[in-house]
């Protein structure tokens, strides 16, 4: 079925090799695509599986639990407030339950979407990625049996959204490119973020930070705030990443053909987002060739992030961090010892 093609695809051409400082977060889902936050409860589409399931990240040992069976090829989710909105791609709808309730009832939201994939909520405006449609659409969440109207139309194949803003950020698959519209404007123009992709899936905002997603297995990001951005590669080697979700300042990341979802080993969330710990102390700052840490009780792993978002040293640590590679600038040090995880800034000279 032409619908879909592409993500089926993707089985022949995937890769499997997985580069190190990967964590698995959980595993057991069958072609997780784009998930939501709703507390700490993460709710996923399963492409393959066709339902949706979620995860409690505050548990110890988080595995899937299903909400809703028989979900033709689910992708897109969109909360508003306990609405969970979801692309029904190969049954070319879009449809809504109620999280509270334990056996939710599907209530059909809008029809005749062709294949749609991305959703992204801006008041009571939803857009929908219309993957084989070429366009995005948008419906008012508010009218009984709402007709889709065309926001934008020319981009090749729409399949994730994003807001931030005013502006609607587009990932075109097949068109290799992100792209964004103004909402607030009628007849918007499609404005190039980025070009030069690959396959584009996920999109997600850190402050100025575009992060995406794409099929030669990266997770990238871009500094929107430029008049011409360059890609920084954050993480290679991925089973076809998807879909992004913050939580607890960690960027998590679903992995399509990898059925599972993972956090990296590097801070992909800027410096205004992140709580600087006091628990560890770090010394001397600036730093030249060794760094001391102290509060420790054993050996823990470590990564150095640049303020890209980029991971530019890892290792294991209990006294000392050797850090004469390093360029001078600031970083973060980002210290994983059992469940605690530690943040602290620092200068090299």
């Amino acid at each position: 079925m032409k619908k879909n093609y592409i993500l089926f695809i993707l089985l022949v051409f995937s890769v499997f090799n997985v580069d190190a400082q990967i964590n698995q977060v959980v595993s057991g889902f069958n072609g997780p695509t784009e998930m939501v936050l709703h507390g700490n409860d993460l709710y996923i589409a399963e492409f393959y599986g066709n339902k949706i399931s979620k995860v409690d990240l505050s548990s110890s040992s988080p595995s899937p639990v299903t909400v809703l069976n028989n979900v033709n090829s689910p992708y897109g989710l969109a909360l508003n407030g306990n609405d969970l909105y979801i692309a029904e791609s190969a049954s070319n709808r879009v449809i809504k339950i109620d999280i509270t309730q334990n056996n939710p009832t599907v209530s059909t939201v809008v029809t005749g979407v062709s294949t749609p994939y991305g959703l992204a909520l801006n008041g009571n405006d939803l857009y929908i990625a219309e993957f084989w449609g070429s366009k995005v659409s948008k419906i008012d969440i508010t009218v009984n049996s709402p007709t889709p109207q065309t926001f934008i139309s020319g981009i090749t194949n729409p399949s994730s959204l994003l807001i931030n803003n005013d502006d609607l950020y587009i990932s075109d698959y097949s068109g290799g490119k992100v792209v964004k519209a103004d909402t607030s404007v009628n007849n918007p123009t499609a404005l190039n973020v980025i070009t030069g992709l690959n396959n584009v899936f996920g999109l997600f905002f850190d402050n100025n930070l575009l992060y995406i997603a794409d099929s030669n297995g990266r997770v990238s990001n871009v500094d929107t705030s430029v008049a011409s951005p360059t890609l920084n590669i954050i993480q290679t080697g991925l089973s076809y990443p998807v879909g992004f979700a913050k939580y607890n300042n960690e960027l998590h990341i679903t992995e399509l053909l990898g059925n599972r979802v993972i956090t990296l080993d590097t801070i992909t969330l800027s410096i205004g987002e992140i709580e600087l710990e006091n628990n560890l102390y770090i010394w001397p700052i600036p730093v030249k060739y060794e760094l001391n840490v102290k509060g420790l009780e054993s050996e823990a792993s470590y990564s150095i992030v640049n303020m890209n978002g980029v991971e530019v040293q890892y290792g294991n640590a209990i006294n000392t961090i050797n850090t004469n590679s390093l360029n001078p600038g600031i970083y973060i040090l980002k210290v994983k010892n059992g469940l605690n995880i530690y943040y602290n800034k620092f200068i090299k000279n």
